[in-house]
């Protein structure tokens, strides 16, 4: 079973996260979604991040 999510590549993984949720949704599965205040708290790592490489 395949899913096109019909999201940019450069989309916030979050916004992905809604996406595929609210389909699965949308197909009848229950689906468990975590509060924004609990999102906002997870630590956030640089996705794009290349001044480590830069001497």
């Amino acid at each position: 079973m395949g899913v096109d999510l019909q999201v940019p590549l450069s989309t916030e993984p979050a916004a992905v996260l809604d996406r595929a949720a609210f389909l699965l949704e949308s197909e009848g599965f229950d689906v468990e979604r975590p509060s924004a205040d609990r999102r906002e708290a997870e630590p956030q790592r640089p996705e794009h991040d290349l001044s480590r490489y830069n001497p």
